[in-house]
């Protein structure tokens, strides 16, 4: 039995009569010539169609004589119609709905399809080489795994994220300076009641705003030759921070491309599943 193009393969039965004790000198076998066409109309089977039989007498040699061997051969022809409506017409509407995929859908229908060849093949002989089942179960998986990278890939240059390297530094942010007096700090154990110290000067304020930012940290140099005020009106001033022309550009080109990849993929995967199509029930289909 030969799986190569299951379900759509043909198979051939043979049954052969022989004598055990009498050879051609005591008894001579042959067929009649209609005894063989009248099993054709009573053979009725599940899953085969019965194509043909042909009858066929031998002689066979042996150390004791001669013996006559005749000999019917069954052809039947496999009834795909329950692996049409199991596994094939359910791939067609995966593949149909899973071309234009989306993250859960894609994954889903991957999922099924797994689920659904692990059925059909549960019931197979284990055979070493490729059925015709498999050859189109792996096909269609494949089709839905490549619209998954399609899509990843489309997702990964469509995300908001600017490229490394081309980020715009953060704007330094001072803290601003109190409308309002210091408030007053009493402790828990004392009755004593303490007031920060006010500012002097400018420059004064100035190290009292830098002290209380996130970090704590005074950079080197500033209150030297009194260039400390200067120097935060430098720092309160606002910043820049809107992206250079560059990472425009590259993002610009990158959308670009994603809608590019995406138009292409949405008449790509639909022509090539049309050529598989044709080149698979071609070549399954074809009469030996």
């Amino acid at each position: 039995m030969d799986l190569t193009k299951f379900p759509f393969d043909n198979v051939t039965c043979s049954l052969t009569f022989e004598s055990f004790n009498y050879n051609t000198d005591e008894v001579k076998m042959d067929w009649s010539e209609n005894g063989v066409q009248k099993m054709r109309d009573k053979m009725e089977l599940a899953d085969y169609e019965l194509v043909d039989i042909h009858k066929i007498r031998t002689t066979e040699e042996y150390p004791a004589g001669y013996w006559h061997e005749l000999t019917m051969s069954f052809e039947f022809k496999r009834r795909a119609g329950w692996y049409i409506l199991q596994a094939y017409l359910p791939t067609y509407l995966t593949i149909c709905i899973s071309i234009p995929a989306r993250t859960m859908l894609g994954v889903n229908s991957l999922l099924a399809m797994t689920f659904q060849f692990g059925n059909i093949i549960r019931n197979l002989p284990r055979v070493s080489y490729v059925k015709a089942i498999d050859v189109w179960m792996l096909s269609c998986m494949t089709f839905v795994f490549c619209s998954l990278l399609e899509l990843a890939w489309v997702g990964y240059l469509s995300r908001e994220e600017e490229p490394t390297g081309l980020r715009s530094p953060p704007c330094a942010q001072v803290a601003p300076k109190p409308a309002h007096p210091p408030p007053v700090q009493q402790s828990a154990n004392s009755t004593v009641i303490r007031r920060q110290k006010q500012p002097k000067n400018e420059e004064e304020s100035a190290l009292l705003s830098l002290r209380d930012n996130d970090y704590g940290y005074i950079p080197p140099g500033f209150g030297l030759n009194g260039n400390l005020a200067s120097a935060m009106k430098s720092f309160s001033s606002s910043c820049s921070c809107e992206p250079t022309n560059v990472v425009n550009m590259i993002k610009q080109r990158r959308e670009i491309l994603a809608h590019k990849i995406d138009s292409v993929s949405v008449f790509m995967f639909p022509f090539l599943f049309v050529l598989f199509n044709i080149a698979y029930w071609q070549h399954y289909l074809r009469v030996n």
